[in-house]
């Protein structure tokens, strides 16, 4: 069995690009003048600071995206896949971009040589992604709008694609697809206010079609979260060189922060608690502040419940908690 791609380091959960793909992106890189690839990056994310979809119809455009891009996402589906419970054999992954869904799949069920279509419009980030050469990846050209013609799948998957959508528009999108999950929806989003508000307008459409929310929520009830707070996450993600460059750091990774919902057909065995900000640690107590069925709960845990507090020494921003009566005991 490979190595998990996801850990956790002081309190934040991190993902590591596969070598195929840093490989991949690095002789991508060499492809291009710098200057040109620069000003591609530029570009995409003054499109992204606006609130645009950004231009993705040329060869340096969309190598720009995978370089700077394209790590983020995986991050963010690494780190979100891995609440699902059981290996995933079949992906449908809706709006594909380069590639990601495919590698992040192969990052964690790879073992299981899971199956996954990727279904992408733009012809320029398809090409792109068929050169990246994903493990196991069946691409398809068409728009996601219109699902005819895709088979059930284990897992459908909507990776910074759906929220693209008029509302109305993306919430009929995914009332088509969630026929097409035999177990198992996923959307992630951007991790702003406006990401996390269309990720509840999606919570909430698949509790209305039938489906059981497995996480980040350990209930099915009302996001107890009131403005101007926000449900989000975050996950460090390896830069390569050329994503330092591209972007302009000198750190060796960046924290891609998202929000996400999964959704399954089955009552999920749930958290009973979600860590929904960077554990606070002092000398002899490390307090978290969670998400439970009862609502928002602040919870110290202190050295005498000695356990829990190895437990909460260990824990990070976005994981589960879960504790019983015999965890608290100082005997």
């Amino acid at each position: 069995m490979r190595p998990a791609p996801v850990e956790r380091s002081n309190c934040m959960i991190s993902a590591r690009l596969p070598a195929t793909l840093r490989q991949a992106l690095e002789a991508l890189a060499e492809g291009f003048a710098r200057p040109v690839l620069a000003a591609a990056a530029a570009e995409l994310s003054a499109a992204y600071r606006d609130g645009r979809l950004p231009p993705l119809a040329t060869p340096a455009a969309t190598a720009a995206y995978a370089l700077t891009r394209m790590p983020a996402s995986l991050g963010a589906l690494m780190a979100a896949w891995r609440e699902i419970p059981a290996p995933v054999r079949s992906v449908l992954d809706l709006g594909s971009g380069t590639g990601a869904a495919a590698w992040a799949a192969d990052a964690l069920w790879g073992d299981f040589r899971p199956e996954v279509t990727l279904l992408e419009a733009n012809p320029a980030m398809r090409a792109l992604g068929e050169r990246l050469d994903v493990p196991g990846a069946r691409w398809r050209g068409g728009d996601f709008r219109n699902l005819a013609g895709c088979a059930p799948h284990e897992l459908v998957s909507f990776s910074y694609s759906l929220g693209e959508l008029p509302g109305r528009e993306a919430l009929e999108v995914l009332e088509r697809a969630w026929p097409l999950a035999a177990r198992v929806l996923c959307v992630v989003e951007p991790g702003t206010p406006r990401g996390s508000a269309f990720i509840l307008r999606v919570r909430q459409k698949l509790i209305d079609l039938g489906a059981r929310i497995a996480s980040p929520c350990p209930h099915q009830d009302a996001c107890p979260l009131q403005t101007p707070d926000w449900c989000h996450f975050a996950v460090r993600v390896e830069r390569t060189r050329m994503h330092r460059l591209l972007k302009g750091g000198d750190l060796g990774y960046e924290d891609e922060k998202f929000a996400y919902i999964i959704a399954t057909r089955e009552t999920p065995a749930g958290p009973r608690a979600r860590i929904l900000r960077h554990p606070w640690q002092d000398k002899g107590a490390i307090r978290l502040e969670l998400c439970t069925p009862a609502g928002l709960v602040s919870r110290t845990v202190t050295r005498r419940e000695k356990t829990l507090f190895r437990a909460a020494r260990k824990a990070s921003w976005g994981l589960r908690w879960q504790e019983t009566p015999d965890d608290s005991r100082t005997d």
